[in-house]
């Protein structure tokens, strides 16, 4: 169901539709960084996570508000993303179902690392070059 505001042209705050909010919320639970996924779906952190939120609630609304009681107990009005990610089983389909072997995950988990070692040396190396023509341009060196 797609919701706009016709009159006025532009598209509710927050508002994504559900195969992206499953998405997102999958991302979330599994682990990745809500800043991350927010960049990665090129939207707003806070529209991020409440289609985290929301994905939570109408996939198992009773597990949800069992966690948000329990937030409640701590002055939260929800419950927090690393505590949906702690109990990710109760929201993911399938998730006690699917596992992978632990050697293949190790493998994969290594892969990434170095994939990520990479990347980080090579935007660490960019920004030298980066300031070093800057300082340049500055100083007409």
């Amino acid at each position: 169901m797609k919701v706009r505001n016709i009159q006025l042209g532009f598209r509710m705050p927050g508002f994504v539709d559900e195969d992206k909010e499953r998405e997102i919320a999958e991302t979330i639970l599994k682990g990745a960084k809500v800043v991350d996924t927010s960049a990665a779906f090129a939207m707003d952190y806070i529209q991020c996570r409440e289609a985290l939120h929301r994905y939570c609630k109408r996939h198992n609304p009773e597990a949800y508000r069992w966690l948000t009681v329990e937030a409640a107990h701590i002055d939260e009005s929800s419950p927090h993303i690393t505590v949906l990610q702690q109990h990710s089983t109760l929201f993911l389909p399938g998730a006690r179902k699917k596992t992978k072997d632990k050697r293949l995950l190790e493998k994969e988990i290594q892969s990434v690392t170095n994939v990520l070692t990479n990347q980080n040396l090579n935007l660490r190396i960019k920004r030298i070059e980066l300031a070093l023509l800057k300082h340049e341009l500055q100083h007409g060196i």
